[in-house]
């Protein structure tokens, strides 16, 4: 019907995609089953799970000192990055936004805890958008995404790694905005399939 439903005192919200942060405002009308009485409007916002290794840097549904937990916890939610330098290998399996808060790539660094492994993989999501990070130091791949769909990866430093970006089995992907800068090998998007590809500045790179 389009409406919120309204059942003895409770209401159903229809379901749809609210942007994080952005502020909400729902009408609940109460009833006693029969009749209807007074409205009022409740305001609410959707907020990200955050990473910090200090103070907050956004207001958070929840806050980690390390990304993995919260994309672990999040299950899908979208997680802000405070300014920092995090030693970690990120997996990401959930559709989900990973997004730096500073504007300045050089802020907020990933190093690979083990740097024989990727920085940053993803396997077997729907959506998922890396923004905005120094991703640094593998040899392995900076960013590796295989059997994936909607990928974006937007405004990143990447550097010193064998391969910078790999994407394996991709489908349908934007790559914008990144500097690519001193990998053994830049991208590999020669699995790929229906990219945008623009806007990077790719540097001192053997090939790709």
């Amino acid at each position: 019907s389009g409406e919120n439903e309204i059942t003895d005192n409770h209401f159903l919200l229809n379901t749809k995609e609210i942007p994080v942060g952005e502020n909400l405002s729902i009408q609940i009308l109460t009833t006693d089953g029969i009749n209807a009485n007074e409205s009022q409007i409740v305001n609410f916002s959707v907020l990200p799970y955050v990473v910090t290794q200090g103070g907050v840097c956004t207001p958070a549904a929840a806050t980690f000192s390390n990304i993995q937990d919260a994309i672990n916890s999040g299950n899908g939610a979208t997680v802000i990055v405070c300014p920092g330098v995090y030693n970690e290998n990120i997996v990401i399996n959930v559709s989900m936004f990973l997004e730096a808060f500073s504007n300045n790539t050089t802020d907020t660094v990933i190093n690979p805890l083990d740097s024989s492994k990727n920085v940053i993989g993803v396997s077997g999501v729907n959506r998922v958008i890396i923004n905005g990070f120094t991703i640094n130091g593998s040899s392995n791949s900076g960013i590796h995404i295989s059997n994936s769909t909607s990928v974006g990866i937007h405004d990143n430093l990447i550097t010193n790694n064998t391969l910078g970006v790999k994407l394996s089995n991709v489908d349908v992907f934007s790559l914008t905005g990144n500097v690519i800068i001193l990998n053994g090998i830049a991208m590999d998007t020669f699995n790929a399939t229906f990219g945008d590809i623009w806007e990077n500045t790719i540097l001192y790179s053997n090939s790709g």
